[in-house]
């Protein structure tokens, strides 16, 4: 009881921390590296503690995968960001949704049949969604930038794309090991529209989103198809989701 009760308050207080540590890499760049490092820790830490009681095998690193991505990227998107407005409001969201995290996987190992506004099979599809907008806008911001080619941007989005996607199975229930040529498909299909996004004249915010879109879209169909729950209407929901963003994403984009 006692241990659920420091959970708790390391629940409150991460959020804060880690908000902390953003607005001093904001405005002391100089300490970036040391920043970088320190939040890691922090993270790394907290996810150790939180899962240090629960006897389930691998759950420190399946409970690692999202918010260490997540939160690495959201400095890295921070760095190329070009609007104080936007990265601020990156840090704060980035934040906030990291403590929607940890309550909702709070609920699903130390109180699972107690009431959740966000469970965490949901949480994850949201957060992994934002998670690759952020890898896919920073990397396409720094080739904007640095001209490497297009095919250093495979090399380091495939592992990124491939945790996330294995983390995603994780919690919807799908076994890796016996999915693991659904899961490389997947992945082969995702960095075809990577390397395809790559040779449009969009800005990298909005390669970022088509990124992402696809990611959501095609993982969803894929989760729903394997844990036999993909429907007229899941179906449905996945094509107008897919339509209604690209369109946006065509309509309002600036060529370069």
């Amino acid at each position: 009881m006692q241990n659920i009760k420091r959970l708790q308050k390391l629940i409150w207080f991460l959020p804060w921390i880690l908000l902390l540590l953003f607005e001093l890499i904001y405005f002391q760049p100089e300490w970036f590296y040391y920043l970088l490092i320190l939040s890691n820790l922090v993270l790394i830490v907290s996810v150790w503690l939180f899962s240090k009681d629960l006897s389930k095998k691998f759950l420190v690193f399946k409970l690692l995968i999202l918010p260490w991505l997540f939160l690495n990227f959201t400095l890295f998107y921070a760095i190329i960001s070009v609007s104080s407005f936007l990265t601020q409001a990156t840090f704060v969201i980035s934040a906030f949704l990291l403590f929607l995290y940890f309550q909702a996987s709070f609920k699903k190992y130390y109180q699972p049949l107690a009431k959740s506004i966000f469970k965490i099979g949901e949480l994850s599809f949201f957060l992994s969604f934002l998670a690759v907008f952020l890898a896919s806008a920073s990397v396409f911001g720094l080739k904007s930038f640095l001209n490497f080619p297009s095919w250093q941007l495979i090399i380091f989005l495939a592992p990124i794309i491939f945790l996330l996607l294995l983390q995603l199975f994780w919690f919807q229930g799908l076994k890796a090991k016996s999915n693991i040529y659904t899961l490389l498909i997947l992945l082969l299909l995702l960095l075809e529209i990577i390397w395809g996004a790559s040779f449009l004249t969009f800005s990298y915010l909005m390669i970022g989103l088509i990124v992402a879109i696809s990611f959501y879209v095609l993982a969803g169909i894929t989760i729903a198809f394997e844990n036999l729950s993909l429907d007229k209407r899941s179906l449905r929901y996945y094509i107008n989701f897919a339509l209604i963003g690209f369109l946006l994403i065509f309509l309002s984009s600036r060529w370069l």
